[in-house]
């Protein structure tokens, strides 16, 4: 029915939250005046619905300040440049849980932005951030309850690298799995968006997921997240003798 309506109409349909090509498939106008805009965390549902794929990524740190200056106002960014400068960087720039402080920074006008930078040196503070319906954790753990059983062990021990590059291998090893399996699990990952390819042979994890990923280890591979931060302490400190 709501094809037939609109097939001679010049509209622009929006698809928000995409999660599946066959709930969506009998929605799109066959007709050339429509043009469909969907937003979606997989990749593998846009590309079987044929989608012109644009990535969003992290936000730019002058397009951060811009973000809180939007919500917030000139003056009260202008006054506290520094904490505005460390809210992105804390965040590492990622739009939802920027946008969150800022909503709560506007109902809270009489906080500073440097107070609220001392609650967000925790992790756990800045994976609780949340204003209303919309939240950080809350928004992961929705990733996070889509995945299978062997995909949520993988996405956990992609938390052992806090946000760190590392390759297919280091994680077969860690999961105790072939690396050409690993590899499947790191490449459906990606196409959720859990996940993001870095050069040939890396990959990265945005540091806020890493965070989330770590709280979901198991007492086993805690171990294996302490030897990673050993190790990386340890190239660093020992970094000009390589």
């Amino acid at each position: 029915a709501l094809r037939g309506v609109l097939a001679e109409k010049a509209v622009l349909l929006v698809l928000d939250n995409v999660d599946q090509a066959a709930g969506i498939r009998p929605l799109l106008p066959n007709g050339n005046h429509c043009a469909i805009l969907l937003t979606t965390r997989d990749l593998d549902a846009a590309n079987a619905l044929n989608a012109q794929v644009l990535f969003l990524g992290e936000l730019s740190a002058e397009n951060s300040r811009q973000l809180l200056m939007a919500i917030l106002g000139m003056p009260r960014v202008t006054e506290e440049e520094e904490a505005a400068a460390a809210i992105g960087t804390l965040l590492h720039y990622l739009p939802l849980a920027v946008e969150i402080v800022a909503q709560r920074l506007k109902s809270r006008p009489r906080q500073q932005l440097s107070q609220l930078v001392a609650r967000l040196q925790d992790e756990a503070q800045r994976l609780d951030l949340a204003i209303s319906d919309r939240a950080v954790r809350a928004s992961f753990a929705v990733s996070w309850a889509a995945l299978d059983t062997a995909l949520q062990r993988c996405f956990a021990l992609l938390g052992v690298f806090a946000g760190r590059p590392f390759a297919a291998e280091a994680i077969a090893y860690l999961a105790d799995a072939q690396v050409d399996v690993t590899e499947e699990w790191l490449f459906a990952l990606e196409a959720l968006s859990l996940v993001k390819a870095e050069g040939e042979q890396y990959y990265r994890q945005h540091p806020l997921l890493a965070d989330f990923a770590r709280e979901k280890l198991v007492d086993g591979d805690r171990v294996s997240a302490r030897m990673a931060d050993y190790y990386y302490e340890f190239v660093q400190t020992n970094r000009q003798n390589y």
